[in-house]
């Protein structure tokens, strides 16, 4: 409990060894800091979508990063902008962790490659991997091909492009681009939509899902059209990731032609789709022109195919999701090689899956099988590389008052099922970050009062969820909201200490969260010191004593064994054989208290139909704590579950009455008590009968003796009729017909009609 642990599961049988993955933890630790982030922005967008960059800027603020933007033209050279980014990155490497390409930023193509195995393919392709490789070695003096179809694959030497094939040393940064120029299957339909439109559209989604405005199913949907799926199939990346974010009874797989029926009348988490493919689509999955006439309802995509995993062309098949109108932020090429987001489980962003996936391989992180592709140049994430899985409705309308301290008032998060524990609430000097927290306990009503010393603050808060998804439970931060004031009145903001002509006092005390009973703290060394001494006290009103001592060369403290939901302080001074240093300033952070437990989710779920009216249904109670059970219903394959019954507490059948004959039903299920709901269990269906057919009767035209025959007896059928105008009737005639009333045979001499 309080941490996450990565489990691999191997499957053997004749020839074929299998592997699944998952990332599980019991109340997984709250991730309040994600690190510095670089956006670089196409300064053509920067004036046209000004206003909506720059609530992505405060979006990103809101999640716990810190931006560093740099507007750059689509003209520059990569090696000019890859400077860029490594200064930023040198300059602070233990926190500079993403990078956000937005736009037609230059793209590097490398290598001599052909990941889905086409010669006429094969070549240099785009690798944004260059952007995001802080320390390793790109050369553009050996690779010589000219055999590609297309001249941007073609590779000679000293023409601009590289000639790695292979990353030559593990990715750094979580790289994502956005970049929809040159998409003329948007422009050219009847409602056109330019690059400047698409750009735009993808930051009202971006913002609109981080604050919780989509409803969404937690499901996916797989559509994986190659048949051979032989030791290693291609649709790996799908069954890999899907079941440990919603469980086996949460992932519907479909036909040929079947995601784009699906996906655009129902919603999805995730989907994936494969099939053979070209630069424009994915074969029995869908086309570029299919996402501009369609609102696909996935959010996070997976696609694998021939030739559009090369995405810097004319209306490319894997760009073409993030401008679909509402829901899709993320496309990657999965499957050559097949991807790892099982971390996003419980709570990491999209960009370190994708960084994982980039270094797989026998030389990298180990995720094994590795196929056609493993660490090659052409792995990328079209996307915001920050986005979370399962965004938290913030809280709202903060309001501030600096008159006299800081004074903060909310309103509630919407929550759909109650599970918000509380909030956090937080300040910086500046609206850009970075954040500390300066709430104790979790505020669990809609007011804070803080007391820095006189000056310009920007506070923030955030709502906090026990998140439950299929690999456990976690911590879950809503975006922050915000508020900037001026604070009038005067205090002390974090205490603080002096003397010590020695040694200095030790800088950067800073705490990290483990879990419900560890807070590890840190803070820089100190010339000189051969110790530290740490004190810790409860609560802002307790007494410090000492709880720790250290040698000069350790700079960081594991304070164990606390209590939940407690506010500790701290502080430290160093020492050496001259005396002590004045105390640090005091940092404080809370021990969290464990949420409430919401019910298991109820599963085998079973429908039969005994009669043309009724569907009985069967299910298992997983739980003990439930109050009860809320039963939902669909009618046909596609329709929309509404629910139809709520059930008592230890109940685990129920007759269905009143319904149509002839007809399929859908049910799923989820338990209930004071704390929230379940999951759904699995969809189980049923089909009742037909009701009695309608008789109809046949007037005589003519009778003919002479003319006899035989044919074959058909199982079920009462009687015949048969209707000629010849005069010769096979031995074995195909015979329609209808009106059965029960499954007895019988053979009956019939007249031939003229």
């Amino acid at each position: 409990m309080g941490n996450a642990y990565e489990y691999q599961v191997i499957k053997t049988a004749p020839n074929l060894k299998g592997y699944g993955y998952i990332y599980a933890g019991i109340q997984a630790p709250l991730i309040e800091y994600r690190g510095k982030i670089i956006l670089l922005v196409e300064n053509s967008l920067a004036g046209a979508v000004g206003g909506e960059l720059a609530r992505l800027q405060q979006d990103l603020a809101g999640d716990g990063w810190v931006v560093i933007r740099h507007d750059v033209s689509a003209s520059d050279a990569p090696g000019n902008i890859k400077n860029l980014i490594k200064s930023d990155y040198y300059s602070d490497p233990g926190n500079v962790k993403g990078l956000f390409i937005f736009g037609h930023i230059p793209v590097v193509y490398s290598g001599n490659i052909i990941p889905d195995g086409h010669e006429n393919h094969k070549g240099a392709w785009p690798a944004d991997t260059f952007y995001g490789d802080m320390d390793g070695q790109w050369t553009d003096n050996s690779v010589n091909t000219t055999t590609a179809e297309r001249q941007s694959n073609w590779n000679t030497p000293g023409d601009g492009k590289y000639d790695q094939s292979e990353i030559p040393s593990d990715i750094d940064l979580e790289v994502g681009r956005v970049d929809l120029s040159n998409m003329t299957c948007f422009s050219n339909k009847a409602n056109s939509r330019s690059e400047v439109d698409l750009m735009r559209q993808y930051l009202n989604k971006d913002h609109n899902f981080r604050f919780g405005q989509l409803n969404v199913e937690r499901r996916a949907i797989i559509c994986d059209n190659f048949t051979d799926k032989g030791d290693d199939p291609i649709g790996g990346s799908a069954w890999r990731n899907f079941p440990g974010f919603f469980g086996n009874d949460q992932i519907q797989e479909v036909p040929w032609n079947g995601l784009l029926p699906a996906a655009t009348s129902q919603t999805y988490l995730w989907a994936y789709g494969s099939g053979g493919g070209s630069y424009y689509y994915s074969t029995g999955v869908a086309t570029s022109d299919d996402f501009a006439t369609s609102d696909f309802k996935a959010v996070f995509t997976m696609f694998m195919g021939s030739y559009f995993g090369d995405w810097n062309n004319e209306s490319n098949f894997l760009r073409a999701p993030l401008g679909s109108t509402s829901y899709t932020l993320t496309s990657s090429y999965s499957g050559f090689p097949h991807t790892i987001y099982i971390h996003m489980a419980l709570g990491l962003n999209i960009g370190y899956s994708m960084r994982l996936s980039q270094n797989n391989g026998e030389n990298g992180r180990a995720y094994p099988p590795y196929n056609a592709g493993a660490r090659q140049v052409h792995i990328a994430l079209m996307g915001d590389p920050t986005l979370r899985m399962h965004p938290v409705a913030p809280p709202s309308n903060l309001s501030a008052d600096g008159s006299n301290g800081a004074k903060l008032n909310w309103g509630k998060a919407r929550s759909p099922d109650g599970s918000v524990l509380g909030y956090y609430v937080y300040r910086s000097g500046s609206p850009n970050g970075p954040f500390a927290r300066v709430s104790g306990l979790m505020v669990t009503g809609t007011s804070f009062t803080d007391n820095p010393s006189a000056g310009n603050y920007t506070y923030m808060v955030r709502a906090i969820k026990l998140e439950q998804s299929a690999s456990g439970t976690y911590y879950n931060p809503s975006q922050g909201i915000f508020a900037t004031l001026n604070v009038q009145g005067s205090g002390d903001p974090g205490g603080g200490g002096g003397g010590g002509d020695t040694l200095s006092i030790p800088a950067n005390l800073h705490v990290t969260y483990v879990s419900d009973s560890q807070i590890n703290i840190g803070w820089n060394p100190v010339a000189n010191a051969t110790g530290y001494k740490i004190e810790r006290k409860t609560g802002s009103g307790g007494t410090y004593a000492e709880v720790g001592n250290v040698n000069g060369n350790t700079v960081s403290f594991e304070s164990n064994g606390l209590a939940q939901g407690t506010d500790y302080y701290f502080r430290v001074r160093a020492y050496n054989g001259s005396g002590f240093s004045g105390y640090s300033s005091e940092t404080f952070t809370t021990t969290i208290v464990p949420g409430p437990v919401l019910p298991n989710v109820p599963n085998n779920l079973q429908a039969t139909a005994p009669t043309r009216k009724q569907v009985a249904l069967s299910w298992n109670d997983t739980s003990g704590n439930e109050s009860g059970f809320k039963l939902e219903r669909r009618t046909g394959a596609n329709g929309t579950f509404t629910e139809v019954a709520s059930l008592g507490a230890n109940v685990t059948s129920y007759t269905d009455s009143g319904l149509n004959d002839d007809t399929e039903y859908g049910y799923r299920i989820r338990a209930f008590n004071g704390s929230g709901v379940s999951d759904y269990s699995n969809i189980a269906s049923a089909h009742t009968p037909a009701g009695l057919p309608v008789q109809s009767t046949v007037a005589l035209v003519t009778t003919d003796t002479a003319t006899q025959g035989n044919w074959n007896a058909k199982y079920g059928t009462e009687a015949y009729v048969v209707a000629s105008g010849a005069r010769n009737v096979p031995s074995s005639l195909p015979i329609t017909f209808s009106g059965a009333t029960d499954f007895r045979e019988r053979h009956q001499r019939s007249t031939c009609i003229d």
